[in-house]
């Protein structure tokens, strides 16, 4: 047996074992699933809910990792408090999807290279190694990229909220409620997004707590310098007695302000970006187009002369 066909095996081998604890341990949990909490699943990411069974059946192996790379644990920790998934997913379940996925990844593409080897007549061929060092690296670190990707989103999706929500908020306290009973009408509005979640989790800390440490704890959540602000700002006026409906417009007021001189940036790099594709695909086919033509007049030109 060659060692491609060696390889083939054992990635079967594998598959099959993953697949048959899978089956068990989702057979296993589906009876309690439907008691406890029929759409606990929906509540999960797409990208993990189908591997989600298959990382708690193994999620000693992502301790195992989690213990061995205490800073990339660290990081994904992080990622999971500001998307609010602490409940749900764990450190070890990500770094148990992250081995998963680093031998998928891994097999498909080593498989490729076998292939690409015996198209070329290669029985010893080493493109299968070419393909399973990215593989790997590419599956291990899917799950991190994933969650990465998901907070830039949460944050900005927040950051095009928070004006609007303070405005709110200052229509109630200006109204004569609170900042507490503002933020309990806001709630009561029932909007969707990210920011009523966070506000819904700070309204049941400051009630077992205090409100400048569920701020606090808000504002390391989110991660955003304009909410930052707004919570230190609403902390000083609790402690100096200063009008807070006045600081929550103002807040408002500057962070239009910082949106506005961001898009104008942004508009200015915009021609910029445009450049690079303009060169490489607008004007090869302009040039094309152009030189087609004088070709061919060049061409009749000197039929015409012979």
């Amino acid at each position: 047996m060659s060692f491609s066909s060696a390889l083939f095996v054992g990635l079967l081998i594998i598959g099959a074992y993953f697949g048959t604890q899978y089956v068990q341990y989702s057979f296993k949990t589906s009876k309690m699933r439907g008691a406890i909490a029929p759409n606990a699943d929906t509540e999960l990411p797409p990208w993990y809910r189908p591997f989600a069974p298959l990382c708690a059946a193994f999620d000693g192996l992502g301790k195992l990792f989690a213990a061995l790379f205490g800073a990339r644990s660290q990081t994904i920790e992080k990622y999971l408090k500001v998307l609010a998934l602490t409940n749900r997913m764990s450190v070890s379940n990500i770094w148990t999807l992250s081995v998963v996925l680093m031998v998928i990844y891994g097999g498909l593409f080593s498989m490729v290279g076998f292939f690409l080897d015996s198209a070329a007549g290669k029985e010893e061929g080493i493109l299968w190694l070419f393909g399973l060092v990215p593989g790997c690296l590419a599956g291990l670190n899917a799950p991190v990229s994933r969650l990465k990707k998901a907070v830039e989103a949460r944050k900005r999706q927040m950051s095009r909220e928070l004006p609007f929500v303070f405005d709110l908020l200052n229509a109630a306290v200006g109204s004569g409620q609170s900042f507490g009973a503002a933020v309990k009408s806001y709630l009561e509005l029932g909007l969707p997004g990210p920011l009523a979640e966070e506000f819904a989790l700070m309204d049941k800390e400051q009630q077992m707590s205090s409100r400048e440490v569920a701020l606090r704890n808000m504002a390391a959540r989110v991660e955003l310098n304009d909410f930052t602000y707004f919570a230190e700002a609403v902390i000083n006026s609790d402690k100096t007695g200063a009008t807070l409906g006045e600081t929550i417009r103002v807040q408002a007021e500057e962070m239009r302000k910082a949106r506005f001189n961001m898009a104008e940036r942004l508009a200015a790099k915009a021609p910029t970006k445009i450049l690079f594709p303009m060169i490489l695909f607008i004007m090869p086919s302009v040039f094309i187009i152009i030189g087609t033509a004088v070709l061919i007049r060049i061409l009749d030109a000197i039929r015409g002369i012979n």
